[in-house]
C-alpha cells in the first residue's frame, strides 16, 4: 500500500503508466473493430474510403507512445479493454470505436468524443 501523500506527486496519467505500464496496441485489431460515420466529398466514408486509409496510415506509423496518446484522446484512456476494441465503454453500454466525418472542408481540427 502506498501512503496517500506519496501519491500526490502523480497525475492521473502517471499513475495510469506506472500501474498498467505503456500498452502495447494492436493496430489492425484497432482497425478492424472500427466503425464508419458520416458522408465525405467523395461519398460515405468507410473503411475503404481514402480518408480512413490515411487515418489508419498515420496509426500504423506512429511509435507506441504516440498511439496511446491517440487512444487517449479519442476515448479517454490510453489503454485497450482487456476484451477488446469492440468493448470500449461508452456513457451507457459499450461503444466501439467509430471514425466519423461532421462536415465538409479542410479547416476543423480533429475532435474526440468519449
Amino acid at each position: 500500500v502506498i501512503p496517500r501523500p506519496a501519491l500526490r506527486i502523480f497525475s492521473e496519467h502517471d499513475l495510469e503508466l506506472l500501474l498498467c505500464g505503456l500498452p502495447s496496441i494492436d493496430v489492425a485489431a484497432w482497425k478492424h473493430s472500427a466503425r464508419y460515420n458520416g458522408v465525405t466529398a467523395m461519398g460515405p466514408l468507410t473503411a475503404e474510403s481514402r480518408l480512413a486509409g490515411w487515418f489508419w496510415d498515420f496509426v500504423f506509423s506512429r511509435e507506441e507512445v504516440e498511439r496511446a496518446l491517440l487512444l487517449k484522446f479519442c476515448t479517454g484512456s490510453a489503454t485497450v479493454p482487456a476484451r477488446g476494441f469492440m468493448h470500449l465503454p461508452g456513457l451507457n453500454s459499450e461503444c466501439p470505436f467509430t471514425l466519423s466525418c461532421v462536415g465538409p472542408g479542410d479547416g476543423r481540427l480533429p475532435t474526440a468524443s468519449t
